[in-house]
């Protein structure tokens, strides 16, 4: 009969021995090879690190937007969000149209639509290999430059109209300002 310990206590039965290497892998550590195998297993290694390394390091495109305006120092807003000012440079993830707003104390603000168009390049799956694959990317740069004119202030002579119709609306009822020209004459 068994005991207890004897169930516990770890296999003691032969030893597992490991077989040695294959021969085809002794052969390739001795001094047999020849040296075309070894300008070829070379060759090759070389060739896979540097596709890793290319694959790796990741050569994406990017679509930019390069915003320059005279003088410097706007202030920037993509899609209503302030991203910076002038000069900068910006990477846009999407395709499409953008709302692009530069706006400088003491000078006029400037609204302008912009739109990165897509293409072919932009399209699965050939963006795969454009924009991740290919060992020279081409970047889509757009460059907006703007010459900001300085803000005039307005006459008295251009404010009278302006202020003149603000009072007629200031004095009409509830009807509009038809009422006020009706009891005038």
């Amino acid at each position: 009969m068994r005991s207890i310990a004897n169930a516990v206590t770890p296999f003691r039965g032969p030893r597992v021995r490991i077989p040695p290497s294959p021969p085809v892998l002794r052969r390739l550590g001795s001094h047999e090879r020849c040296a075309h195998h070894t300008l070829t297993n070379s060759t090759q290694r070389l060739c896979l690190s540097a596709l890793i390394a290319l694959v790796a390091t990741g050569c994406l495109a990017e679509r930019r937007l390069l915003v320059e305006t005279t003088p410097p120092g706007a202030l920037v807003e993509l899609d209503w969000e302030p991203v910076g000012h002038t000069p900068l440079e910006l990477v846009i993830d999407h395709d499409g149209k953008r709302r692009l707003l530069v706006s400088l104390e003491g000078y006029e603000s400037v609204l302008r639509d912009i739109e990165f168009e897509s293409t072919w390049k932009n399209s699965f799956p050939f963006d795969v290999f454009t924009e991740l694959l290919h060992p020279l990317p081409e970047d889509e740069v757009m460059r907006v430059t703007l010459e900001l004119s300085p803000r005039e202030a307005a006459t008295a002579a251009e404010l009278a109209p302006v202020l003149e119709r603000a009072e007629t609306l200031r004095r009409a009822g509830p009807s509009g300002p038809n009422e006020v020209a009706k009891q005038q004459p």
